[in-house]
């Protein structure tokens, strides 16, 4: 078990980040809806109410720092990896060396409820290679909401279009790495059962990797679906409803089955990273060329979750894309 400071951190830590994810646009209806009940009951006086405004325009008024921008004390003494290391038994395993005259996008899967791997992953990239890596958000709405937005931009983290995408491959040491999860908030509704991922239509990312000339790193952490328990599946309401609004809405219980709880389970993460896939840089790739390198991805991954699931105990377990079901035989079977 992690000491009593670090679990404290990482607990906080994960309901920071599932509320700036999952639950931020109810917290602001919330918040706003009291706010308006306590001012009509003469609760809350204009002065107070009239502070509230002041600091929120400070916020605003207070411009960020230029991007790429790493907050490494702030960062540091948020991070996750503390917790994940005694909490889950973190563990990060990485063959190849990074160059530092190079760029790499990094390709994580799984989404999961949110992507926790990345902040095992970011300090260990931090001291082994010295390396801020640029995190992309599949949902930008944290980012201009007031304080929230500072907390984010702290850690280098910017939209997924294909401008910023372009922009963060293009960067130099330190910022030479960009985290990206393909599978984006839409993959939260998959691996409840079996390790599922979207990849089969996901092949934008490779088309901007070619035109960047930005080498390809596929990775996987084991561990991130089973975190918290989603009861929501792809196909169902709840999709199809975050589908419509462009926001994910998806229910989940926590460790001890408190709904939209923080508290993870114990199951130990593994984040396995890839051999470099090298790039040749094409302006206007032709989509044979796309299509080429993205099954090359899709083989890497695959390949790199099988040589890892004996190290976290899942030998019969199995890699599924969006497309692919598992056979009778695994589904009579529970993973």
């Amino acid at each position: 078990m992690p000491n009593r400071s670090d679990l404290l951190i990482f607990l906080y830590t994960n309901a920071f980040f599932i509320n700036g994810y999952q639950l931020l646009p109810f917290w602001i209806s919330a918040i706003l809806g009291a706010v308006g009940v306590l001012a009509l009951q003469g609760f809350i006086t204009l002065k107070v109410g009239g502070y509230i405004l002041i600091a929120i325009f400070l916020d605003w008024l207070w411009p960020l720092p230029k991007l790429p921008h790493f907050h490494e004390a702030y960062c540091c003494a948020m991070s996750l990896e503390a917790g994940m290391l005694g909490y889950c038994k973190g563990e990060v395993k990485q063959k190849a060396r990074l160059r530092r005259d190079k760029n790499y996008l990094f390709g994580i899967y799984p989404h999961g409820l949110w992507p926790m791997g990345s902040h095992l992953l970011w300090p260990h990239l931090l001291s082994k290679y010295e390396i801020a890596p640029i995190t992309t958000m599949g949902s930008t709405l944290p980012m201009w909401i007031p304080f929230f937005r500072r907390h984010f931009h702290a850690h280098n983290m910017i939209g997924s279009s294909r401008d910023e995408m372009m922009w963060a491959m293009r960067q130099k040491h330190p910022f030479n790495v960009t985290f990206h999860f393909p599978g984006g908030p839409e993959e939260m509704f998959y691996g409840s059962e079996h390790e599922q991922i979207i990849l089969k239509k996901r092949k934008g990312f490779i088309r901007f990797a070619m035109q960047a000339g930005c080498s390809l790193v596929p990775s996987y952490c084991f561990g991130t679906n089973q975190q918290y328990r989603r009861l929501a599946q792809a196909g169902g309401t709840f999709e199809a409803i975050s589908s419509f609004l462009e926001v994910s809405i998806i229910p989940w219980i926590d460790r001890f089955g408190i709904p939209f709880g923080f508290v993870p389970t114990r199951q130990k993460m593994l984040i396995a990273v890839g051999e470099p896939l090298e790039v040749e840089q094409v302006l206007s790739p032709t989509r044979e060329q796309v299509d080429a390198m993205h099954a090359k991805f899709c083989e890497s991954l695959r390949a790199l979750f099988d040589e890892h699931k004996v190290s976290i105990g899942w030998q019969d377990k199995q890699l599924y894309f969006e497309d692919e079901l598992p056979s009778p035989e695994v589904k009579a079977k529970p993973d």
